[in-house]
């Protein structure tokens, strides 16, 4: 137990500064609202969503956006405690938010295939071979896609903290 406390400690030391709960909330929740906006307006305005938008109910709309929110928070928080935007350099700052997209691409989707696929399997719309499949063909497609988005929602945290940086006085930073 002490190793680990000592571990983290060091991890924090080298890395600059610890965490706060606050930034990283505050990014998740950026990244989060950012993506889903990214998604859904152009699909509403092209009138893609007609077919879905009916079936869908505000619960389901809700639970989808807070896990989402969950995910992201959670490797937000993890590329924070390991990683400094204002000191490392660009290769690795790209590396642990492409890994940490493609993680959070990856949780999400067993998400939905945990929470939607086999509950409709179980009722028989359809087998649980196709949601296996889904899932198998989906994984390497969510983490590509997570690890894009989480490229570009670590150059959009980079930017904003550089410029709390710059507006923040002095004596308020830790």
């Amino acid at each position: 137990m002490a190793e680990t406390a000592a571990a983290s400690r060091t991890t924090r030391e080298t890395v600059g500064r610890p965490t706060t709960t606050l930034t990283a909330w505050t990014l998740a929740t950026t990244n989060t609202v950012g993506f889903v906006l990214a998604v859904l307006v152009p699909a509403y305005a092209s009138g893609g969503l007609s077919d879905v938008l009916p079936s869908l109910n505000t619960a389901v709309g809700v639970v989808a956006f807070l896990a989402l929110w969950l995910v992201v928070g959670v490797t937000t928080h993890w590329v924070l405690a390991h990683v400094d935007p204002s000191s490392d350099s660009a290769v690795r700052l790209t590396l642990w938010a492409g890994s940490c997209g493609a993680l959070a691409g990856v949780v999400f989707l067993v998400g939905i295939v945990v929470g939607l696929g086999v509950p409709a399997a179980v009722v028989g719309s359809f087998g649980l071979q196709t949601v296996v499949l889904l899932a198998a063909v989906g994984t390497p497609i969510a983490a590509i896609v997570g690890a894009v988005v989480g490229v570009a929602a670590g150059l959009l945290d980079v930017v904003l903290l550089r410029i709390a940086d710059r507006v923040t006085p002095r004596s308020d930073r830790r």
